[in-house]
């Protein structure tokens, strides 16, 4: 029975068992994840660009020439809401869905902003939210 134990013949496999268990697995997880972040957050950037478009069309362009102000009319929210889920679809498909979380006017640049965050489902138990913010310049054209 002492031979049996001091034997270190297959050492070798129980080694590369445990470190494919506590190392190679975990930074494959890992790296998956980051990918999926990745990957949204450029969605998310793509989605955030597009809510500040719509936004942008929702100024009152005759307001703007006449006073040089920014004033949005409409529905913006749920318009960008709209064209931001719009074009985040193929992630959309996926469970993760693009949430407008705020719209605010920059008088100095001329530009709409608009913030965008979306949760992906974590690998590991701890869901993240990825934030992303569009900017669109507001332009008016005199004849």
């Amino acid at each position: 029975m002492r031979r049996l134990w001091r034997d270190e013949r297959g050492i070798s496999y129980a080694l590369t068992a445990l470190l494919f268990t506590f190392v190679v697995l975990p930074l494959m997880l890992l790296s998956m994840q980051l990918g999926r972040m990745v990957s949204t957050k450029h969605a998310l950037q793509n989605a955030a660009d597009a809510a500040a478009e719509a936004a942008v069309a929702m100024v009152d362009v005759d307001h703007f020439r006449s006073t040089g102000d920014i004033v949005l009319t409409g529905n913006v929210y749920p318009t960008a809401q709209y064209y931001a889920s719009r074009t985040f679809a193929p992630l959309g498909a996926k469970g993760v869905s693009p949430r407008v979380t705020g719209i605010w006017v920059d008088e100095a640049t001329n530009t709409v902003r608009v913030a965008v965050e979306a949760r992906v489902s974590a690998l590991f138990g701890v869901p993240v939210t990825v934030h992303a913010q569009g900017a669109a310049r507001v332009r008016a054209f005199y004849r």
